[in-house]
C-alpha cells in the first residue's frame, strides 16, 4: 500500500479528506465521527518529547540488563 503511494504521489490527505489551513499549517480532518486538529510543535515541545523517550529507553536498557543478570 505504501508503494503505491510513493509511486503514484497519492498523498494522505486526500484519503482522510483532511484539510489544511495553510496560514496556521494545521490539518482538519474526521475519523469515525470525531474531529481531530493536527497542529505543529513547538521547538520546546520536540525537546520535551526527546528527552522523554531518551529516558524511557534508559530505564527499559536497565530493567533488561537486571533481569539478564
Amino acid at each position: 500500500m505504501y508503494a503505491t503511494y510513493l509511486l503514484l504521489r497519492k498523498l494522505w490527505q486526500f484519503d482522510r479528506k483532511a484539510k489544511h489551513g495553510g496560514f496556521k499549517n494545521k490539518y482538519s480532518l474526521e475519523n469515525n465521527g470525531k474531529a481531530f486538529t493536527l497542529v505543529p510543535l513547538f521547538l520546546r515541545q520536540v525537546y520535551e518529547d526527546k528527552m522523554k523517550l531518551k529516558g524511557e529507553k534508559r530505564r527499559e536498557k536497565k530493567k533488561i540488563n537486571h533481569v539478564k543478570m
